[in-house]
């Protein structure tokens, strides 16, 4: 039987994100919801996995939008000598760990670089989907004004920059939403009680601290056609 997967803020940890693909079968799915990028050690390495692997399909997360933002505004606002640009540019490369990332796209050929934008630009933000006769609602972070449409990057209304969008920016505690079960990540399940998934009432934090690179850190995947868990750690 077919098998549909979750996980999120993988944060350039492509060991373990390859242990968790090699566990799904041909046919199998796994949703990604967000953060590909930033913090870990293998760059955009992950990101260009998630790319080729056809069983993969991915939600847009605060990293992945800075990055976005960053190499798609990076010219224009160079012209024009903003704050905006600055703010931007030292908010994802030096405050959210994305200058590997960056130091990375920088030497791959100019066809690589126009193919990550375009598959960045064309992600959703917020998807429903349903398993097993089980409704679930994926976002990166808060699930608020959505009614019953998903919602692309694309669709997102541009004030400054559309990274600071709620749905992928914002962090609340709890997310609870009557019939449907909330799949998030952005937020360390650590920050709650320890590294595996948070689940309460309908609600499950897929970010079990990938990003932190401690000992503890792990990926967390959910399958969805019967709510089980199971964990990855980095190799040592």
């Amino acid at each position: 039987m077919k098998k549909i997967y979750a996980c999120a803020d993988v944060h350039s940890h492509l060991d373990v994100f390859e242990q968790a693909m090699n566990d799904l079968d041909s046919d199998d799915e796994m949703y990604i919801i967000g953060d590909a990028v930033d913090k870990g050690p293998d760059g955009l390495d992950v990101l260009l996995k998630i790319m080729k692997d056809q069983r993969c399909h991915m939600l847009m997360g605060n990293h992945d939008m800075m990055m976005l933002e960053y190499l798609t505004c990076k010219r224009k606002l160079e012209t024009r000598f903003t704050g905006e640009y600055q703010d931007v540019k030292k908010r994802w490369l030096y405050i959210n760990g994305g200058l590997a990332t960056y130091q990375r796209y920088k030497r791959l050929p100019e066809v690589t670089k126009k193919k990550i934008i375009s598959f960045l630009s064309s992600l959703p933000v917020l998807l429903n989907m349903t398993v097993e006769g089980r409704k679930f609602l994926l976002v990166h972070a808060f699930p608020q004004n959505h009614g019953e449409n998903d919602i692309y990057v694309k669709d997102l209304k541009t004030f400054t920059y559309r990274w600071r969008s709620d749905y992928i920016w914002k962090r609340e505690p709890f997310h609870h939403e009557e019939g449907k079960i909330i799949l998030t990540g952005h937020t360390p399940t650590r920050n709650y009680k320890d590294h595996e998934i948070l689940h309460d009432e309908g609600w499950y934090d897929l970010d079990c601290g990938l990003a932190y690179q401690d000992s503890e850190s792990r990926l967390g995947v959910l399958c969805l056609n019967d709510l089980s868990e199971k964990y990855y750690f980095p190799k040592k």
